[in-house]
């Protein structure tokens, strides 16, 4: 096999690593937030942010791990790529909060409910982890896990 194959065929592994682990993570999410809705009956809001907390530690680590393999050692290193991706997640958190304020309060999707299933509210929250999911392998490729020229 040419090198160029086994560099395709590992570009290949890393999107569909990250497309597993993307999975897994939108399912941490959806079960924190409609556990949080359904069995707390919190607010779509709050419930997101606690969502988004157990999601971004669960990416974290999967992604520094199996996803993009990081090879930083020593604190500040660490540090700095935790900063990095918390700052990058906090970001998307943003197209996460708009896409689901747009859904639930401007279009009332929280009030599509079909055999007491929660439809609309399922609906936006699938849109906004699509977005999520794109923009958090953009800033994960390109700058929290980029990486390093020699």
């Amino acid at each position: 096999m040419r090198m160029d194959k086994l560099k395709q065929l590992w570009k290949n592994r890393e999107v569909i690593l990250y497309l597993v682990f993307g999975i897994l993570t939108t399912i941490v999410n959806y079960v924190v937030y409609f556990s949080c809705t359904s069995i707390l009956g919190l607010d779509w809001s709050i419930a997101n942010v606690f969502a988004w907390v157990f999601a971004v530690a669960f990416a974290y680590l999967t992604n520094r791990i199996w996803v993009f393999e990081s090879k930083k050692t020593g604190f500040i290193a660490i540090i700095r790529e935790i900063i990095l991706f918390v700052g990058c997640r906090i970001l998307s958190f943003g197209f996460d909060m708009g896409t689901m304020f747009v859904c639930m309060d401007l279009l009332h999707m929280e009030d599509w409910v079909v055999n007491n299933l929660p439809v609309g509210e399922f609906m936006a929250k699938t849109l906004a982890q699509g977005i999520v999911v794109i923009s958090n392998y953009v800033f994960s490729k390109w700058i929290i896990f980029k990486k390093e020229t020699v």
